[in-house]
């Protein structure tokens, strides 16, 4: 049954000081007027058992408890209590009076358990649409992008090797087979369970990511997988120390910076991107992403969705010759012409999909960059399959350049994220607490986008902007950014 907490009442003879204007004072009263905490009793109630059982905590503290976790940077569920119980705005903030005891550290654990990543993502739509209802409008134009969250796993700790192409149940099979998997957890973070869709899943959606787990793990006799957190991945990517890493990736719209859509991966796949377009049916027209996305499949899911892609060329760190982006195509012909002018006509089709295209023999024979180009007698080029969706693409020109502008602003959210909401480490064992953690800080910045735009209103460039990808008129504030410099 669903606990409802009743209205705080003032104690006998006990006043409760007056609360300082802090800015986390302030921040937790616009995210009181944020969120309809009716709706997420609501939301929580298909978690419970109706009116059968002793009554519950309420839905709506646990999940101001989470979100105050998020804003204070919190590491652990311990100090987050120890806070809240010293904390006069928090007390305030949850409806506890200076007397009452917070739930415990456990309690919040087993409540994210139950309420699942699914419930917190569904939360992160409702403040996007109470920032729309206040005002903030919503473009067209998404943009896509991701970065690596660290572990609660170690490489030196335990671990155990598996096959490099091995499957997820095959994973936690090796895992649960180990003796003292467990050793050096403690209460406050329990050890993962098995996802309960495991064993219901068709083998061939049990990828379990282990192309990126190998390829992180670098050894010949199979990748390593962490005891303690099976599901993360190991990761030697440039930059970045070789250690256990999720991937978390956002959705967010240049216009008014709010973060539309937060996922989890255990490695970031460049599908993911379709993923982040589907959860907005018929609202996203154009994706700007980086060149890790550009793949063949994902072109084409979005030449079939409709949505035009500002992505760039994959780098392919070509020592010599012509890259394939830089031959001319003619589609009635069939033929590709490179640059010096020579045209390279079909020659075969390989069982894959892709295609062969060579020049004539003694047509490079001339060619004055012929010893650089190639080194056989004519040049080869190799199409991959779906090349004309890849071709849709908008890879070079203004608003190419314009949306890549873009995508480079909204890097920010990864600092703001790590920097003040904890998102550079793992709060919890397993993708699904990846997953909760994403979301709950995606709420956060749009909270903090929400309190900027209210304080100073929307600026003209970004109302024009807004004008142009939505076709209405928006009436923008005369208020300016305090303490910045406006361009003449």
């Amino acid at each position: 049954m669903m606990g409802r907490r009743p209205a705080r009442q003032g104690e006998l003879f006990c006043y409760l000081p007056e609360v300082p204007r802090t800015k986390l004072a302030a921040r937790l009263e616009e995210l009181e007027r944020a969120l309809d905490w009716e709706q997420v009793r609501c939301r929580a109630q298909a978690y419970l058992a109706g009116d059968r059982g002793r009554p519950s905590l309420d839905p709506a503290v646990v999940v101001k408890l989470l979100l105050l976790h998020k804003l204070v940077g919190g590491r652990s569920w311990r100090g987050l209590v120890e806070f809240a119980s010293d904390s006069l705005c928090s007390r305030q903030f949850l409806g506890y009076g200076l007397s009452e005891d917070l739930p415990s550290h456990q309690a919040l654990h087993d409540w994210r358990r139950r309420l699942g990543a699914e419930f917190f993502e569904d939360l992160l739509g409702d403040i996007v649409g109470h920032c729309q209802r206040e005002g903030m409008v919503l473009s067209s134009v998404r943009v896509v992008d991701a970065t690596a969250v660290k572990a609660q796993a170690d490489p030196e700790g335990p671990t155990v090797r598996v096959e490099a192409d091995a499957d997820e149940l095959a994973v936690w099979q090796a895992v649960v087979g180990c003796h003292g998997a467990n050793e050096g957890d403690d209460d406050d973070d329990p050890s993962p369970e098995p996802p309960p869709t495991l064993l219901s899943r068709p083998p061939a959606l049990r990828d379990g990511s282990a192309k990126g787990g190998a390829k992180g793990g670098g050894a010949k006799g199979g990748r390593l997988v962490s005891r303690h957190d099976p599901e993360a991945r190991l990761s030697a990517k440039p930059g970045l120390p070789r250690d256990f890493y999720y991937q978390v990736s956002f959705a967010s719209d240049p216009v008014s910076g709010l973060i539309t859509s937060a996922m989890a991966r255990p490695t970031e796949e460049p599908v993911t991107l379709l993923a982040h377009v589907d959860a907005e049916p018929g609202l996203v027209a154009a994706v700007v992403a980086d060149c890790h996305y550009d793949t063949t499949e994902v072109m084409a899911g979005l030449a079939q969705r409709g949505i035009t892609a500002y992505i760039p060329y994959q780098d392919h760190q070509r020592q010599h010759g012509y890259r394939r982006e830089q031959f001319g195509h003619s589609a009635e012909l069939d033929c590709y012409q490179c640059p010096e002018g020579v045209l390279l006509t079909r020659r075969a089709t390989m069982s894959d999909g892709r295609v062969t295209y060579r020049a004539r023999v003694g047509a490079c024979r001339d060619c004055r960059r012929r010893s650089w180009c190639t080194s056989s007698e004519c040049r080869t080029l190799t199409v991959p399959a779906g090349s004309a969706e890849r071709e849709l693409a908008r890879r070079a020109g203004p608003e190419y350049e314009l949306r890549q502008a873009q995508r480079r602003a909204q890097e920010h959210v990864w600092r703001w994220g790590k920097r003040d909401f904890g998102l550079s480490r793992a709060d919890g064992l397993g993708l699904a607490q990846v997953r909760i953690s994403a979301a709950l800080v995606a709420v956060c910045i749009n909270l903090g986008k929400l309190v900027k735009w209210r304080e100073t209103g929307p600026r003209p460039e970004a109302v024009a902007r807004a004008q142009e990808a939505t076709g209405r008129r928006i009436e923008a504030s005369p208020r300016r950014w305090p303490g910045r410099r406006r361009a003449a």
